[in-house]
């Protein structure tokens, strides 16, 4: 399950007294959206079983498609797999974000597959 305020879930967004590094690389912005429409953070991963800390890209961008019936578009955010380097997870921001830009969600999708299949070599 997902657990987007509190502690106790398998995914923690922050709000469970996590840390969130907004804009933490690839060009993202403090918090805001870019000229795209697209936001960058690092978020808080999910421990690993020896105690490490982890950390996971997040790339919110905009919907495909017209506006929804309340008149606004939507995002989706896209996450990367857990790092323990938070390098790393600026080079995966950096490579979502890329592949947003030239290819759109399908592109991004591709390259979350990879990124998220490719976990264990990191």
């Amino acid at each position: 399950s997902q657990d987007k305020g509190g502690g106790g879930g398998s995914q923690d967004k922050g709000g469970g007294g996590g840390s969130q590094d907004k804009g933490g690389g690839g060009g993202g912005s403090a918090g805001g959206a870019d000229e795209d429409g697209i936001a960058t953070s690092i978020v808080d991963g999910i421990k690993r079983s020896n105690g490490e800390l982890t950390w996971r890209a997040e790339v919110v961008v905009p919907r495909e498609g017209g506006a929804g019936p309340l008149g606004k578009r939507g995002t989706t955010a896209i996450r990367g797999p857990n790092r323990t380097d938070k390098d790393v997870v600026r080079d995966d921001i950096e490579k979502l974000v890329e592949a947003y830009k030239t290819g759109g969600a399908n592109e991004i999708r591709k390259v979350q597959r990879e990124l998220n299949q490719s976990w264990v070599k990191k």
